[in-house]
């Protein structure tokens, strides 16, 4: 997978061990050819916000396609590079590229995770079954402890205060 090579291709030491900020920030490099320490922004670039859009997007196909296929998804190793943590604040160009999901698509990092983690424990449930060494009791134990994050997650959720949803933007107010 191309994404997979390039941040095989980046040297993530310069940012915590981080790849994925590594290649973020390089592809910041870009709208500057010609300088070799580019400003930094309070904003992404357009590449870097395209980049970010893109991969963003290549998660969630890559979540899809696993649950179609049966496989865990292929990006579910680089969730914890890619994906910022919930108790992290709001990621910022000249420090963390770590994506939001809900910024993009509308649903939460946790959410996304879990969705992967049981595409994970379908796969694990096949091939188990298909060697013969399939056990209830680990499938329960596995599939106890995606419960468990669920409700934690729906718990943060319900925790937080609603956001208004049915006013009307200023556009579209009447104008009288």
């Amino acid at each position: 997978m191309l994404l997979e090579q390039i941040l095989h291709e980046v040297n993530g030491e310069e940012f915590q061990d981080s790849k994925w900020t590594a290649t973020c920030r390089k592809v910041g490099r870009l709208a500057y050819p010609h300088m070799e320490n580019p400003p930094q922004f309070p904003a992404w670039t357009l590449d870097q916000s395209s980049f970010r859009f893109f991969t963003a997007l290549l998660v969630v196909h890559d979540l899809v396609a696993s649950t179609f296929l049966g496989k865990p998804p292929r990006l579910q190793t680089y969730y914890q590079d890619l994906l910022v943590a919930e108790d992290k604040p709001e990621e910022v160009p000249n420090r963390d590229c770590s994506l939001r999901l809900d910024r993009f698509i509308g649903c939460q990092n946790w959410a996304i995770i879990l969705i992967s983690e049981v595409a994970s424990l379908d796969s694990w449930k096949k091939n188990m079954r298909e060697r013969g060494s399939f056990s209830n009791l680990e499938l329960f134990r596995r599939g106890g402890e995606i419960e468990m994050k669920f409700r934690e997650g729906l718990g943060r959720l319900s925790a937080k205060d609603p956001m208004v949803r049915d006013q009307r933007p200023p556009w579209l107010a009447d104008s009288r």
